[in-house]
């Protein structure tokens, strides 16, 4: 298994430097522009409008967000969409490494590499350059919560894969998906500003478990610890719920695939 995952890390490294201005171009369109947007945006509003944030501490919090989301939103859909298209599909089923466990190694490789090699250095200069520290209790929370958040968002990027066995095109469920982590995960607005009935309610579904409880553990000494407790134990509901049904229409799919010889 450590060499399987030695041989994954290592394709994941040289797929990452192939195009360096691809690189660029991502890391632009993710995190530069957005967060400049963000910057102004908040900026106004503080400026006028006291909210409890000021405005290193809401830039911090923005830029910390938009990377925790950008490393758990893998496309895993797309690619098992295109491998179920394909016609060699069921070649693909009989090589030594399953088709569905290649995809998810070289997901969770690609975005760890990226995490390691470009995440983590950004996240470290924006607590050097805003003069704060990140306390050891907050790393050792941030770690598993981290870990949560990009399972649960790919087994909702598989769920939204395996549909393709049942439906003809994915890409309007998985822009319904994006459309929700952009405004449900808090990296536009820290969902500790709506009233409280609606945190309340927020909380009980997935997408803050993705993006806002881990930034907020990192970025917040104080932040509520029930929040977190409670929140490993919803992500963990949500991704026993997400690998059922993806399970499930895997499994049938496969029946389907095999029994109509597709």
């Amino acid at each position: 298994m450590f060499n399987i995952l030695k041989s994954y890390a290592h394709i994941g490294i040289k797929r990452l430097f192939i195009y360096r201005i691809r690189i660029a171009s991502q890391m632009l369109e993710m995190i530069v522009i957005p967060i400049t947007l963000y910057y102004f945006f908040w900026k106004s509003i503080i400026d006028y409008n006291p909210m409890g944030y000021t405005l290193p501490e809401m830039i911090r919090y923005i830029i910390i967000s938009n990377l925790i989301l950008t490393f758990t939103h893998i496309h895993a859909d797309q690619d098992l969409e295109r491998g179920i298209r394909n016609h060699n599909f069921g070649q693909s089923l009989l090589k030594p490494i399953s088709f569905v466990t290649d995809i998810a190694l070289k997901h969770i490789m690609d975005s760890s590499i990226k995490f390691l090699i470009l995440y983590v250095p950004i996240i470290v200069i924006v607590f050097v350059v805003m003069g704060n520290q990140i306390a050891l209790s907050a790393i050792v929370l941030f770690i598993p919560s981290l870990i949560m958040a990009f399972v649960l968002n790919a087994t909702l990027s598989f769920l939204i894969g395996f549909m393709s066995f049942w439906i003809t095109e994915t890409w309007g469920i998985a822009a319904i998906r994006n459309i929700l982590l952009s405004f449900l995960t808090g990296t536009v607005i820290p969902l500790d500003l709506f009233p409280q009935f609606l945190q309340k309610i927020l909380l009980m579904l997935p997408f803050p478990y993705i993006s806002y409880v881990p930034a907020k553990i990192l970025c917040e000494p104080n932040f509520n610890m029930n929040i977190v407790t409670s929140g490993f134990a919803i992500s963990s509901i949500w991704i026993c719920l997400f690998f059922i049904i993806s399970y499930l229409l895997f499994t049938r799919g496969i029946s389907k695939y095999t029994a109509r010889g597709v």
